[in-house]
C-alpha cells in the first residue's frame, strides 16, 4: 500500500486561497474506458458536455491495441460534426499501446487522426454530447483496452467588464 505524508500548510501559503477570483473557472477530466470483445459490433461512449463549458482537449489511448480479425474504426465527435474531434482512426496499429503515459491521439496536440476541431478550443453555449464509437467488423479479438478523456473547462461566472 502507497504511504502518505501530510505536511502543515503555511499561513503564507493558506493566504494565497484568499486571493481566488470568486469567478474561476475549473477544470475538468472526463475519461470512458473500452475493451474489446470477441463478437464484431458498435461500441459507444458519450461524455455530456454542460452549456458554457470549452473543450480545451480530447485524447485517445489504447493500453493494448484491439486485435480482432476484421476493423476496428475510431470516430470522436458532437452533434455538429460526428468525427470532428478524431476521424477514421484504425485503433487495431494507432495509437501504439501506452506503457508509459506518452502515448495517445490529442486534439490539441494536432496528431495524425484529429478531426475538423485539432488544435482548437470548442465552446458549448448549450449542453452537448461528445461521443466515441469504435466499430468492427471481426470477431475474434479480445485484447483491445483504450481510454477516452475529455478535458473541458467551466466558469464559475461571469464578471462584466467596467467602463471608468
Amino acid at each position: 500500500m502507497d504511504s502518505f505524508k501530510f505536511e502543515k500548510v503555511s499561513e503564507i501559503e493558506l493566504s494565497k486561497l484568499d486571493n481566488t477570483p470568486n469567478n474561476a473557472g475549473i477544470q475538468l477530466i472526463e475519461s470512458r474506458s473500452f475493451t474489446e470483445t470477441a463478437i464484431a459490433g458498435t461500441y459507444t461512449a458519450t461524455v455530456t458536455i454542460p452549456a458554457n463549458a470549452i473543450v480545451l482537449d480530447v485524447i485517445f489511448k489504447n493500453a493494448v491495441v484491439w486485435n480482432n480479425s476484421g476493423t476496428a474504426t475510431l470516430n470522436v465527435g458532437d452533434v455538429d460534426d460526428t468525427d470532428g474531434y478524431i476521424t477514421a482512426v484504425d485503433v487495431k496499429t494507432a495509437p501504439v499501446a501506452d506503457v508509459n503515459g506518452a502515448g495517445g491521439i490529442s486534439t490539441r496536440g494536432e496528431d495524425t487522426g484529429t478531426g475538423a476541431y485539432k488544435g482548437l478550443f470548442k465552446k458549448y453555449t448549450s449542453s452537448s454530447t461528445i461521443t466515441a464509437t469504435i466499430v468492427t467488423t471481426g470477431a475474434t479479438g479480445t485484447a483491445g483496452r483504450s481510454s477516452l478523456y475529455v478535458i473541458y473547462a467551466m466558469n464559475q461566472s461571469v464578471v462584466s467588464a467596467t467602463k471608468v
